[in-house]
């Protein structure tokens, strides 16, 4: 218990500082006002002007921001807030990789009941699939692909199962048809749903791509 019992009764939060080396600080919502918004550390250390990012509700908005100056106590922070961005507005890096991709279109009446069915048993309307390319251009958010015949169009709804290259298990999303290029034989998918687990597969490859992309250039830089 701390020495205000006020700083022990607001929401726990993770301080993440933004700089060299991120880091963890745990810590407690006081009160919010406004743009500011108190926070009474349960260890750690916060730096006046050190940016800072904490989520105070799960599937809350990220907040983002930096320490002001000292609160009433020692322990007590002030963080002017400058941005909160919802999860689902996340920017994920978009890059071009090879992805074992499948779909198969479901009508849209049968779409609610046949995606919770398909993220969670992994069970389909039926037995055939339509399997693009492997190369695309995707992200957590969505993919783009090349299918001659894709057998849908703008705005129809789609089961996906995706392998990750060096990963057997499939990962499972409930999507929608942004886009059909017919010219470019080309098919652009948002994801709408899916498993924790599939968008963090997504996410975690991409990223590699970019970070196998980036020592590519730094090699290239040094020659």
């Amino acid at each position: 218990m701390g020495d205000d019992p006020e700083e022990d009764m607001g929401p726990a939060v993770d301080l993440y500082v933004m700089g060299a080396e991120m880091r963890s600080v745990p810590g407690r919502i006081v009160r919010q006002e406004g743009h500011e918004l108190t926070v009474s550390l349960r260890g750690g250390t916060l730096d006046e002007g050190e940016a800072v990012c904490l989520q105070p509700a799960r599937d809350g908005p990220w907040l983002y921001g930096r320490v002001d100056r000292r609160g009433d106590t020692d322990r007590q922070r002030v963080i002017h807030v400058d941005v909160a961005r919802s999860p689902d507005q996340r920017e994920y890096p978009r890059v071009w990789g090879p992805l074992k991709l499948r779909y198969q279109v479901v009508p849209a009446h049968q779409i609610e009941l046949a995606g919770r069915r398909w993220l969670k048993t992994g069970a389909a309307l039926e037995p055939r699939w339509l399997r693009p390319a492997l190369f695309m251009d995707f992200s957590g958010s969505g993919a783009r692909f090349e299918i001659p015949e894709p057998g849908c169009d703008a705005d129809d709804r789609l089961l996906i199962g995706i392998k990750v290259p060096g990963d057997n298990a499939e990962q499972r999303f409930v999507a929608r048809v942004v886009r059909h290029l017919p010219e470019l034989q080309q098919l652009a998918v948002q994801f709408l749903d899916g498993t924790e687990d599939a968008f963090n597969a997504i996410v975690r490859f991409a990223e590699k791509i970019q970070e196998q992309q980036l020592e590519a250039l730094g090699e290239g830089d040094e020659s």
